[in-house]
């Protein structure tokens, strides 16, 4: 179909669109690559012929920007980049990660995708702009629906409603009447949303700062039995529910409610940028799209949209946990 189409420009998203970005190189069509994590995937080359012709014939020479894995074998990912006439990531603090050597060696990060990266850094265009750029993803909507709701509602109305949400929030998930609200959204990932620092003290945290901890979230099979497992002992203090959009939802126009992200890595995030529009503010690992997203708030001075900490263990997480207590305590 490119051929049929021929765009002016081909926009690839992570590794998957691989093989389009370099059959469309070798048409001399302009692509931009987005990395929006650096996982990669390899295929011998053979194998892709029968979707997409990436054998070499007069003019069209795919092999030119191919990132092979031995001889035969295409990295998907690695070759979008080196196809890319501009690369660019999802934040800016995780591209400059990247660049700085700190993701070799992790779990599930590239080794071939940060090379193609840092290659890539490497040969600017003829009028010196470079071809790497860490951009925020967009937010799910421009609107912020808390002062949405005010304006249509007054904030007395506002305020009561709220509170009417956490109620009946408290009673979808089994939580304990009272306390503050934490929640833990999306994915159970160990290898990157680090849900052990909150799993691994919950009750600690929920009994010492009176917390209620929700977790709306899918993933790993034994962090889920973990989580199931914490929650029912809690006594009312934990509860797990698997992702659920509305359930969500419901968490972000809550009144005393706080999004928690304790990424190791997060290239950009979700919640970080979304959950502020619903007047939720964020609790969160000060990394990459975190650290460009969650500003600390400043009350006097009307700026910031939550509580980032920098130390991803117990003793940074608590730091943070102390001033969103603080806060929760004000109540002019």
């Amino acid at each position: 179909a490119i051929p049929e189409i021929r765009p002016d420009i081909i926009w690839v998203n992570d590794w998957m669109l691989g093989p389009v970005a370099v059959s469309a190189k070798a048409q001399d069509i302009a692509v931009v690559t987005t990395g929006h994590n650096i996982f990669t995937h390899c295929t011998d080359i053979d194998e892709l012929t029968d979707s997409i012709d990436l054998r070499s014939y007069d003019d069209y020479r795919p092999d030119k920007w191919m990132w092979k894995e031995g001889n035969s074998k295409l990295d998907f990912m690695a070759s979008a980049i080196n196809s890319a006439d501009d690369f660019t990531t999802v934040s800016p603090s995780f591209l400059k990660r990247i660049l700085n050597d700190e993701f070799y060696g992790v779990p599930n990060m590239s080794p071939s995708v940060i090379d193609a990266i840092k290659e890539k850094a490497q040969h600017k265009h003829p009028d010196g702009r470079s071809r790497v750029h860490g951009y925020l993803n967009p937010l799910e909507e421009d609107r912020s629906c808390l002062l949405e709701d005010i304006e249509k509602n007054g904030l007395e109305n506002t305020i009561v409603e709220r509170k009417n949400n956490a109620e009946k929030l408290r009673y979808k998930t089994g939580l304990k009447k009272g306390g503050k609200i934490v929640i833990f959204p999306n994915r159970l990932f160990d290898g990157q949303k680090n849900p052990q620092l909150i799993l691994d003290n919950s009750m600690y945290l929920a009994k010492k700062y009176d917390l209620r901890i929700l977790f709306v979230a899918n993933g790993h099979k034994d962090l889920v039995q973990y989580a199931t497992d914490v929650a029912l002992g809690s006594k009312g203090y934990v509860s797990y529910q698997p992702f659920d959009k509305n359930l969500e939802e419901l968490a972000k126009i809550s009144d005393n409610a706080y999004g928690l992200m304790t990424s190791t890595y997060e290239p950009c995030g979700g919640p970080n940028l979304n959950y502020p529009l619903g007047g939720t503010l964020m609790i969160g690992h000060a990394v990459d799209g975190i650290k460009d997203t969650v500003i600390p708030l400043d009350i006097e001075n009307g700026k910031g949209n939550g509580f980032p900490y920098f130390s991803n263990d117990l003793d940074g997480l608590e730091s943070a946990i102390i001033k969103m207590c603080d806060f929760a305590s004000k109540t002019d």
